[in-house]
């Protein structure tokens, strides 16, 4: 939620801004060593961004 917060704050703008959309149920293998893109942190999961308008 931290993270979410700190994207949406990042990106706000006239257009809206960027958030979670949705987190898929069949969730493809994390290749080692991947990080969350806002983060750094190891990412846990797989999730959609996009706009919020």
């Amino acid at each position: 939620q931290e993270v979410e917060k700190d994207v949406r704050a990042r990106t706000e703008g006239d257009l809206g801004s960027a958030k979670t959309l949705c987190a898929p149920f069949d969730q493809p293998d994390l290749v080692e060593g991947t990080v969350c893109f806002a983060s750094g942190k190891p990412a846990k999961t797989w999730s959609f961004w996009g706009r919020s308008y």
